[in-house]
């Protein structure tokens, strides 16, 4: 009986993932990838967000939607508001090929939590889906492309800027830069701990909820001069 219970809790820590793509190749063999893991599972790889949303209807929600933006019907952006809205506690992560600045902007305004090339690498990929209660979700190359791109984009009403202390600031520059937070924290010579209470405070700050979303918010108020002047200057390890 007790190694039942013990049987019963592993499965129930494993990190249910849900695939949307409609690249079959593609999309079977992340399952696939993810299906060897032993932390997590990839309960289907639905080919629309139709499918997805069928797949929910049965199964309930899952954990984590990987998510393709060109897809059959229903686009990407539009489904991760519907995910978010019928699964608010499902993490949406982007897994596409189109790196456009307004196509990060539309996703992480519709509640994506992460956003991932598909030419990034499986291993990396299932890392960043372990982290993604605690980190930045994105490639920092593809990221820093995208937010470069960003102030080209016609803004919505200017809002006033949150009023961050100095740390918070050289904080959001390195969040910016694709760091995880254990690099921010060696960096500027603080505890991973204090580090999280800090992004803690910018998260909510500029009202969001991830910290891709927090990057994205200064991108667009034009707060990220290190995108332009290059590596924000911080302390050295």
């Amino acid at each position: 009986m007790a190694r039942r219970s013990d049987d019963d809790q592993r499965c129930r820590r494993q990190l249910d993932v849900l695939v949307v793509d409609d690249h079959r190749t593609f999309a079977d063999a992340l399952c696939i990838a993810i299906g060897l893991q032993g932390d997590m599972s990839c309960r289907a790889a639905a080919r629309s967000a139709e499918a997805a949303f069928a797949d929910i209807d049965v199964h309930g929600c899952p954990d984590v939607v990987l998510l393709d933006v060109e897809l059959p019907g229903m686009d990407g952006i539009e489904a991760v508001r519907v995910l978010r809205s019928r699964c608010p506690a499902v993490r949406v992560v982007l897994v596409t090929a189109d790196t456009r600045a307004q196509t990060l902007i539309d996703a992480v305004e519709a509640g994506a939590h992460g956003y991932l090339p598909k030419s990034y690498p499986f291993a990396q990929l299932l890392s960043q889906l372990r982290r993604l209660d605690d980190e930045l979700v994105a490639e920092p190359l593809s990221l820093e492309r995208a937010l470069r791109r960003v102030p080209e984009v016609p803004s919505p009403p200017a809002e006033p800027d949150p009023e961050l202390t100095e740390r918070e600031y050289q904080i959001l520059l390195l969040l910016a830069e694709g760091l995880a937070v254990k690099q921010v924290a060696s960096r500027l010579h603080m505890s991973v701990h204090t580090c999280r209470g800090h992004v803690a405070t910018l998260l909510r700050k500029f009202d969001v909820h991830s910290q891709l979303a927090a990057v994205v918010a200064a991108a667009r108020r034009g707060m990220l001069p290190n995108l332009v002047a290059g590596p924000a200057h911080a302390p050295q390890d």
